[in-house]
């Protein structure tokens, strides 16, 4: 965790306090901040994975770290679980009456999930997928105060092995769903620049590889809805696809015959 303190409504520039603290074992995080008896202040919080976060963050110096302008790293991958992040406020009205903050996500996590029978029948044809990449129109910016993302861009999440459960030889069972739908890519993304909007839409191709890289199926997405702290699940035979074919037969010899005369 990394918070920071402002004196209140005094959102910019550099906090009064900033500084790091460690999970506890019941999962939650304690910290004691010092406050003149009399003034108001405001808390920012961000709960991160310290070995490999989605932001640029900067573990030495808390100070180097600004939660009203939070950045995307540059080399974003897909498939990486420990971008998951949780956010929170806590303003000065709320100080003296409950110290208890509760963060959400500031991310919309999104599933590309496909079928078994999707998966047996490229496993079938010597393509089996092995990595997934994920290009999408969306924020790089995060404010912790305001809630806002913001400068919309074209991202990247390059491609990386789809996610395995460690002692499984084949793709993971997506259990969140009633029927059996496995991972090819997931990906965490800030959403929309309205925290209080419902969702917003964003154009997203999503690309599936073979152990050759060699690409197997690309799904291009016209305004896939995201929402702050909800899943995304894009769902279906994502990988291949059936065409049908009509087959006849022309009896008829070629005109004229080719005649041997002895």
């Amino acid at each position: 965790l990394v918070y920071a303190m402002y004196e209140e409504d005094q959102r910019t520039g550099e906090p009064l306090v900033t500084n790091f603290a460690d999970r506890q074992a019941d999962g939650t995080f304690k910290i004691n901040v010092t406050m003149a008896k009399n003034i108001k202040y405001d808390l920012l919080f961000l709960a991160y994975n310290e070995e490999n976060p989605a932001f640029d963050i900067n573990s030495q110096e808390a100070k180097a770290n600004n939660l009203n302008e939070l950045k995307l790293r540059t080399d974003l991958k897909a498939n990486k679980e420990s971008y998951d992040a949780f956010v929170g406020m806590l303003d000065s009205h709320g100080i003296m009456d409950e110290n208890i903050v509760t963060l959400t996500r500031p991310f919309a996590q999104i599933n590309a999930v496909t079928t078994a029978d999707d998966l047996a029948a490229v496993k079938g044809l010597k393509s089996e997928v092995t990595t997934s990449k994920l290009v999408i129109s969306a924020p790089d910016t995060y404010n912790v105060f305001t809630g806002e993302a913001t400068h919309s861009v074209e991202l990247t999440y390059d491609a990386s092995a789809i996610i395995l459960d460690k002692d499984a030889t084949d793709y993971p069972k997506n259990e969140k769903f009633n029927t059996e739908y496995y991972y090819l890519t997931l990906a965490y993304v800030l959403a929309g620049d309205n925290p209080y909007a419902p969702s917003s839409n964003h154009n997203a191709t999503f690309e599936f590889y073979r152990q050759d890289n060699k690409l197997v199926s690309q799904l291009d997405i016209v305004s896939l809805p995201l929402q702050r702290n909800y899943r995304t699940n894009v769902m279906g035979d994502l990988l291949t696809k059936s065409e049908g074919y009509t087959i006849s037969i022309d009896a008829n010899f070629g005109e004229k015959d080719n005649n041997l005369v002895l």
